[in-house]
This record gives structure tokens, sequence and C-alpha cells, in this order.
């Protein structure tokens, strides 16, 4: 068994791991089913933050993030528990250290090192990686641009040189929040600086064909994942998307969507030019910007899709699948660009009132616990998605109404029809999605819904 060959490797090599790039230090091998910072890694952060935190920690601005990883041998709940164990672990150490800025996530195991299953691949899924983000570069990013006639500034002296702009996106970062899996990327334009004195053919090798070189993105790509997190909030403030400092809050006007695939969710919105990291390449120091749009293709996490009604094709069923997605990923962005996500959930609860109130009619009073049931899965919920699911059933009790007695019975046999022939109380789940999709789905944009409430 895995927990078998886990524990096995584990006993013959007990030793804590670690491995570090210039931006992420990797903690691997925790205890098996345990989160203790043994000597060998409390003595890797040290190292690590040695120079970010000096002789006196409170000036550091640098930020820390850790986000703890599990094997797969346990349990999802239990990977979950542990991984967040062990990020928390090392930030608690960071901050014994000093350390002021420090933020802890984690996964579980939905994001392994290693999907191999040796002892040795689960050990290195057995991790913790620690990110940093200075954010304040020590030297100009953008070279001051010379006085038209004044002599060109000698080379060699440590400024910032050339620099070059190209197109860059980034393949998806993971990150977990809560009960909600979310791949982040960028899409856009990076500008490289590269520092004076060697700088020209490092942006050169750098920049192969008009594009980045795959060494040179790899680089840059590393250091993003270094830098990109979640702050929990804090203060009543709401918990923040962090891509360094300068990105941590992420405002404006976003757009939400709908799309094909587990991921089903996705939200965009554009960021004015921004620092973003720096990194080493050919021996010389480069800083960049980004410019672009930030994408978050948001869906459930395994252990939520497993919580959630599947349907045959094996993608998730129910509308409160998609709001509690959208309310996990808006849940990142500042509070003023959590307002399309609000809104578009309150939408999506209204449909699914009305959805719940036509299947109701046709299938009867031995529905009525699986419509409470409906009515309190939206309680859980941010906003006012609970009054908005009632609006919708009342929008089809008044509909039925103002039909008269002939005219509702002649509706009902129209609804049973379409969308319960040959069921009963007991398939209300799916014929309730029937209605729900004939009514535009999760599709909460205005023009791209289904048909209304008088058209079924």
């Amino acid at each position: 068994m895995a927990k078998d060959v886990e524990r096995e490797w584990a006993r013959a090599n007990p030793q804590p791991r670690a491995s570090a790039t210039e931006e992420v230090l990797t903690l691997w091998n925790f205890p098996v089913a345990g989160s203790t910072l043994g000597p060998e890694h409390q003595d890797a952060i040290r190292r690590f933050v040695a120079v970010d935190l000096g002789l006196s920690p409170a000036l550091c601005r640098t930020q820390f993030h850790a986000i703890g990883h599990a094997s797969r041998s346990g349990s999802e709940g239990g990977n979950m528990a542990l991984s967040e164990q062990r990020a928390e672990a090392v930030a608690a150490f960071l901050k014994r250290l000093g350390a002021r800025q420090v933020s802890a996530t984690w996964a579980g195991s939905e994001t392994p090192l290693d999907d191999s299953a040796t002892g040795l691949a689960h050990a290195r899924n057995r991790r913790v990686e620690l990110g940093r983000f200075r954010p304040e570069p020590t030297s100009k990013v953008v070279p001051r641009q010379p006085v038209p006639g004044e002599p060109a500034a000698p080379t060699g002296s440590g400024g910032w040189g050339l620099a070059v702009k190209r197109p860059f996106e980034t393949p998806p970062i993971p990150i977990r929040v809560g009960g909600v899996a979310v791949d982040l990327r960028l899409i856009g334009e990076i500008e490289l600086s590269a520092q004076s004195g060697g700088g020209e053919r490092a942006i050169e090798a750098a920049v192969q064909g008009g594009k980045l070189s795959p060494e040179a993105k790899g680089l840059i790509v590393n250091g993003v994942k270094g830098v990109v997190g979640v702050n929990p909030g804090e203060d009543g403030r709401p918990p923040g998307l962090k891509i360094g400092a300068q990105l941590e809050c992420l405002a404006g006007e976003p757009e939400i969507g709908v799309q094909a695939g587990q991921k089903f969710i996705y939200i965009e919105f554009q960021v004015a030019q921004t620092p973003l990291t720096e990194f080493t390449f050919k021996g010389v120091r480069i800083a960049t910007r980004f410019a672009g749009k930030v994408r978050l293709e948001a869906g459930p996490s395994e252990a939520t899709a497993l919580r959630l009604a599947m349907t045959q094709a094996g993608a998730v069923a129910g509308v409160i699948a998609a709001a509690a997605v959208i309310n996990g990923g808006t849940a990142l962005l500042a509070q003023s660009a959590r307002a399309e996500g609000l809104r578009a959930m309150e939408v999506l609860a209204e449909r699914d009132g009305v959805a719940t109130g036509v299947a109701y009619e046709v299938l009867g009073t031995d529905a009525l616990a699986q419509v409470k049931s409906q009515e309190l899965q939206w309680a859980k919920l941010e906003g006012g998605t609970r009054t908005a699911f009632r609006d919708g059933m009342a929008r089809v009790n008044a509909l039925l109404v103002k039909l008269g007695p002939e005219g509702r019975t002649q509706r009902r046999q129209r609804w049973d029809a379409a969308y319960a022939a040959g069921n009963n109380a007991m398939d209300f789940p799916v014929v309730q999605r029937r209605i729900f999709d004939a009514l535009g789905g999760t599709e909460w944009k205005a023009g791209k819904g289904g048909k209304a409430l008088e058209e079924l």
C-alpha cells in the first residue's frame, strides 16, 4: 500500500530536506502524518531569510508566503489539515525570527511535485514552499531617458540599462482558497530591464527570435509562483489575492463568465504596468514589469467536488456549485471588485428559485424536503442569495395565480411534458436542472440567458 511504501522510506531517510532557488525555499520530507519543523528545516529557513531580516528585522519589507502540501497516501480531509499545519508551522517560525509580513495557504495533496508512487515521491510531496517578494528593488527598474544632446551615461556602473518588451503568458499557477481551486494566469506584455555591464548580452540571451527564451521564461514564472498567494482577511477585511506588494488588492471592474471544463468560472481584469519579480540570468540581475490581463479560473476543489452531486458525465451539477465558486473566487478581489461576483450569484440564485418552484409545481408536495434543502444551501453563501432564491420561487407562484385555476393546470401539464415526463419526486435534482438550464443555466450576463419564465 502507498502508506506502507511511504513509511518504509521515511524510516530509512528521516532527515528533513531542503532546496532553494533565488526566490523560493522548498522544505520537504516532513514527518509522515506530521508537521514538526525539524532543526534542518529551521536552519534552512534561517539561511534563506538571513539577508532579508539582517540585523534589524523590524525594517524588513520583504513579504513571505508559505504554501503547505501533503502526499496522496492519506484521506483528502487529513491531507488538507496536514498541509495547513505544515504551512502554519513555517509561518510561525518566520514570525519568531522577526518577519512581519508573513502569510500562509495550503493545498492538501492537489498539487504534487512528484506523481510517482515511490517513497521518495511521497517525501518530496510532504513539503512547504516558502516564497519571498521584495517590493522595492534596490535600483530603478526603468532607466532614465536621456535628455536630447546629453552625453550617454557610462556603462558598468551597476545601474539599470537596456530594457525590452515582449509578449508574456504564464502557465496556470494553482492557488487554494477554502473549497475552491483557482488557477491564475498572467497574459500580456513583460518588460525586462538589465543592469548595466553585461546587461545587453544577458537580454540578447533572454530574448531569442523575438520572444523569451524557455530558460528566461522559466525563471520568471518560478519567480511569479514565489510571490503569488492569498492574504488571510484581518481586521474585518476580506482575503486578498497577492502577487507581490503592488498587486496585493486587485480592484477595478472584473469580467466574470462561464466556460467549459472543471474550472468553469473565470474572472479577468486589467492591470497597468507593475514591477513583478527579479531574477539572475547569465550572471546579470534582470528586473521585470508586467502589464496586461490577470485571469483567474475557478472550480470546486477535489474535496468539494466529491461532496456535490455529480452528473453521469462527471461534471459538477447544480447552480450552488457555480455560486460557491464565484463566492470563493471573487473573495480574492478587493471589495469594490466583488460587486459583479455578488450580483452574478444573486442572478443565479433567483433563476434557481424559479427552476425549483417550477419543479415543485410539477412533482408535488413529495418534493418539499428537497426544495427546503435547496434553499438552505443558498443561505450558506454570502450576500442576498437566499432572498433572491425566494424571489424566484415567488415569481412562479405569482405567474400561476395570474393564470387562474384553469391556466395553472394547463401550465403544469406543459411543464410536466417538457421537463418531467416519466419522472417522480425522487428525480427532483434532474428535473430542476433541466428547467434551470432552459432558463439560461449558469450564464448570467444580460442578453445571454435562456427562456423567460413566461416562455417555459
